[in-house]
């Protein structure tokens, strides 16, 4: 599992008064089980910033970043593969989805060669 580690690719974004991190590895398409996976080492960590997430767990932010692991996938005109979730941080709102979504698919993105623009994105940049 540590050698997928070193393959982590990592995403920054930025809005005026939010922020993400996200950090994932490709897991291979040779994996069986989950589509995501999650190690010992993954950090979750949302600072939410209004009533709706207040309540949120992981399974509801994770419906944003396998969104934008099939959007990725498909704009990469590549098979969805197996992803290892390492690093999920930010101050987020229920309407910071999207943003998940968007980083996510950016990180499929560049592990395929390509990149995403990410000022697609109104009100986010990436830093």
């Amino acid at each position: 599992m540590s050698a997928l580690m070193e393959k982590q690719i990592e995403i920054r974004m930025k809005s005026a008064d939010q922020w993400l991190e996200l950090a994932m590895a490709p897991a291979g398409e040779h994996e069986t089980g989950p589509f995501l996976y999650y190690p010992n080492q993954f950090h979750l960590d949302i600072e939410p910033t209004d009533k709706t997430s207040e309540s949120y767990t992981l399974h509801n932010w994770e419906s944003g970043i396998l969104s934008g692991i099939l959007y990725g996938s498909r704009r990469c005109r590549k098979t969805p593969s197996n992803w290892l979730v390492i690093r999920l941080e930010g101050r987020l709102g229920s309407d910071s989805m999207d943003a998940i979504a968007h980083a996510a698919s950016a990180i499929v993105s560049r592990e395929a060669g390509n990149k995403l623009n990410l000022a697609a994105l109104q009100g986010w940049v990436e830093e």
